[in-house]
């Protein structure tokens, strides 16, 4: 996230950041390299997929239809896997969901279909001029008859059912279909259904709506068919309008799952959920329009995040009036209850509160004369994503006339998530954020977790700090204690180290997040080693630490090999132990990815190979690992343990223990006669370290040792030279030209990077950093000056 932010402040745009991202909500770093910014539909609008390698990815949501080898017909990616049925086919859609297969069937076979992006037309299927229309949805789909021209006579539409284990078709109290469980109880909105005529879709007052007939036959095996009759008065009516559409949708067809929808308290008395446009407001004759809208924030990157700014932004192409005010506005308001499509009616709405509530007051319309066309409203509602980021449930939004007792139209058509036409979109909610700081929080407990607790749980299992400092009496034993330890080694924290003269304190928690990546130093065995032990482990070693760390070791095959990693306690180095010795003759390759430090920056993937033997495995193999004792085992497995001479001696090595053949003994002999040879004394370069150095006498029998304080010589190559903080230029880096071991210090050259660096030998870093980029120092001596 933090190198989203410092590549979008760096070029001047917007950097996506897929790590946040839902099936219903994208996200990118804005520019300001500090804040993030969200768009949320109420559809899905992407799905995490696998990629033919086998990575998962956010792929964008793709309804367009296309033909199958087999004939059918499908949308190329939704979340809601359904298949159409091509020319001659019985079988209309059939759908997989949690309950298992739903399909809808036809009765004689389906005429050859046209495709045109998401729709698929089935000409005269239902009558002749009587279309049959199905469209692909991001997670169903919608199905709707289309009347081209006046019919002859009745029409009726069967459509036999294939419902899932346990689900049966009963009747809601007013006698229209419902669908049931096998005991009875309600698993979806009474069936209902309208036909519209051309100009119903366009206003309330407009155009005309009749009543269609629902009902459910059942044949003598058992097989369920939906049969929908749509009035004959009402198709013969002259004043109907042509073409009519009858939509069918409901939770019957086991799809079209949608959270954008819309009640009336006359003409649409139940969830309009799969029309492609949304009303709210009061008609001129009373009747009320209230849309219903939910948008995912609980759960997601917005999860107690500061949110600067918040618009619901809604589609408007029709209006009771347009301009910058037109009657009372149309106001959003919080659900305090939850809702859903399939059982929403204008009885059965959840309720809302007018606490945050937000009003737009203009209108558009591109039919009533002297407007300007469609556009966007807005309803700035930050106060009421900010509750939901702080955990209030996110039930969602009423959209309604802010005041549904005045008098006079006052009503918005917007479109509709199912929209898909050129002329505007479905409803948008963009929202500019700072995500919550992320804390770790240290807790015990002794339960068995499957999954992570949460923050509130961690923090409720936290150990609790005493209030009142404990202020016992010293002891004698303490006292005694402290005089011990009175010249012992102490360790100050760059937290406490005294700035420069005339330079001020640092800010102890800067408003800067580490934007430093984190980057692999090491690899165990080497890129393109050959004759690697069989018996081997992979070592990766970090810069920083890190955490979540994938590794995976595969053969030559493609096949992982077993084994289990393990990440040290520095957090830096993680180690790769296979279950069983690796094959002789063998290439293997290994990868290590997402590992991430505590701003969630995330090291580049690294892959690199190895060999391992030449045919045969060593003849023996010795690790130096002891440290004690006059034995050096064989790892080989061959039992060839060595056995060290009286020449040689264990000492500490690069990584843990090591031997060498100069022991301490022998080395004070060889200084010693020196010393003699040449009448002065002589270093013992074997005991030679950081902090001391012992000289042989010209006596022959004599040593003298000097302890320092501090480090007063470093190690470079075969040689000690002396400490020397002078700064000069490595790898584009301020280094000083020869310091302790222990610690390793750099300072940058200028830029954004931080401009100062610390790593100790025990694995600990430590970064400082500026909030601008800083210019080229100037150099002097052990001093790096920067400005003024």
């Amino acid at each position: 996230m933090g190198d989203a932010r410092a590549k979008a402040a760096k070029t001047g745009k917007r950097v996506p950041l897929p790590s946040s991202y839902t099936e219903t909500m994208k996200v990118w770093a804005n520019t300001d390299g500090k804040t993030l910014h969200a768009e949320l539909s109420t559809e899905p609008v992407q799905l995490d997929v696998p990629g033919k390698d086998g990575k998962r990815s956010w792929q964008p949501v793709d309804t367009s239809i296309v033909a199958k080898d087999d004939g059918t017909l499908a949308a190329k990616l939704v979340k809601t896997p359904l298949t159409f049925g091509g020319e001659g086919a019985t079988t209309l859609v059939t759908a997989e969901d949690k309950d298992g297969t739903v399909a809808i069937g036809w009765e004689g076979k389906l005429p050859k279909p046209t495709v045109a992006g998401n729709k698929i037309t089935y000409p005269d299927a239902v009558a002749k001029g009587a279309d049959l229309v199905l469209t692909a949805l991001p997670d169903g789909f919608a199905q709707e008859v289309v009347l081209r021209t006046r019919p002859e006579g009745a029409v009726k539409v069967s459509l036999p059912l294939t419902l899932p284990k346990g689900r049966t078709y009963g009747k809601a109290t007013d006698g229209r279909p419902q669908l049931m469980s096998a005991q009875g109880a309600v698993k979806s909105a009474p069936l209902a259904a309208q036909a519209l005529d051309a100009k119903a879709a366009e206003g309330p007052e407009q155009g005309k709506i009749g009543k269609v007939d629902t009902s459910v036959t059942t044949d003598a095996s058992g097989k369920s068919s939906l049969v929908l009759t749509p009035d004959a008065a009402f198709l013969a009516d002259p004043s109907v309008t042509y073409p009519v559409v009858v939509p069918m949708s409901g939770e019957w067809i086991g799809a079209g799952d949608s959270s954008d929808t819309f009640v009336s308290s006359v003409q649409y008395p139940n969830s309009a959920t799969l029309s492609t446009w949304l009303r709210a407001g009061r008609s001129a004759d009373g009747e009320l329009w209230r849309t219903y809208l939910r948008y995912v924030i609980n759960g997601t990157d917005l999860d107690y995040a500061t949110i600067h700014d918040a618009d619901l932004r809604l589609w408007n192409y029709h209006a009771s009036g347009c301009g910058t005010t037109v009657g009372a506005g149309i106001v959003a308001r919080r659900l305090t209850t939850s809702y859903h499509y399939s059982t929403l009616t204008w009885a059965n709405q959840p309720s809302s509160t007018g606490t945050n509530a937000v009003v737009a007051p203009g209108g558009y319309s591109d039919t009533l004369a002297g407007c300007s066309g469609s556009g966007e409203l807005y309803h700035s509602i930050q106060h009421i994503v900010q509750d939901w980021a702080n955990g209030t449930p996110d039930h969602g939004l009423m959209i309604r006339a802010a005041t549904e007792g005045a008098a006079g139209a006052n009503w918005r058509q917007y479109r509709s998530d199912q929209y898909t036409g050129s002329d505007g979109r479905g409803p948008v909610l963009f929202i500019d954020y700072e995500p919550a700081p992320k804390v770790r929080v240290a807790f015990s407990s002794d339960q068995d977790f499957t999954t992570w607790p949460t923050y509130d749980e961690a923090v409720a299992m936290a150990e609790p700090e005493a209030d009142v400092t404990d202020q016992s009496a010293v002891s004698m034993n303490d006292s005694a204690l402290l005089e011990a330890s009175r010249r012992a080694a102490y360790e100050v924290g760059t937290d406490r180290l005294q700035p420069a003269e005339g330079t001020p304190w640092s800010d102890p928690d800067p408003d800067v997040q580490d934007t430093t990546v984190p980057t692999v130093v090491s690899v165990s065995p080497l890129a393109n080693a050959q004759q690697v032990p069989v018996d081997t482990t992979v070592r990766v070693t970090f810069d920083q630490e890190v955490w979540d760390a994938a590794f995976t070791l595969k053969d030559d095959t493609g096949a992982p090999v077993d084994g289990t990693a393990v990440m040290d306690a520095t957090n830096t180095i993680l180690t790769f132990t296979p279950k069983a010795a690796l094959r002789n003759g063998t290439t293997y390759t290994a990868d290590v990815r997402d590992a991430g430090d505590v701003w969630d920056n995330v090291v580049d993937p690294l892959t690199w190979s190895f060999g391992v033997g030449a045919g045969t495995s060593p003849a023996a193999r010795w690790t130096f690992d002891e440290g004690t004792g006059r034995t050096a085992a064989d790892s080989s497995s061959h039992g060839h343990d060595a056995t060290l001479t009286d020449t040689a001696d264990w000492t500490a090595g690069r990584s843990g223990q090591a031997v060498t053949n100069v022991p301490s003994a022998q080395a004070r002999a060889a200084a010693s006669r020196e010393a003699v040879q040449q009448a002065k004394e002589v270093e013992v370069p074997a005991e030679t370290t950081e902090t001391g150095i012992t000289y042989a006498l010209a006596d022959g029998r004599s040593y003298r040792t000097e302890i320092a304080s501090g480090p007063v010589r470093a190690r470079q190559g075969d040689s000690w030279v002396p400490i020397d903080t002078s700064l000069v230029e490595r790898n584009g880096m301020l280094q000083p030209k020869a310091l302790s071991a222990q610690v390793h210090v750099a300072f940058s050259t200028g830029g954004t990077r931080p401009f100062a660096k610390m790593a100790t030998a025990d694995g600990r870093s430590y970064a400082l950093r500026w909030p601008t980029s800083l210019p080229k120092p100037t150099v002097k001596g052990g001093a790096a000056r920067r400005g003024r």
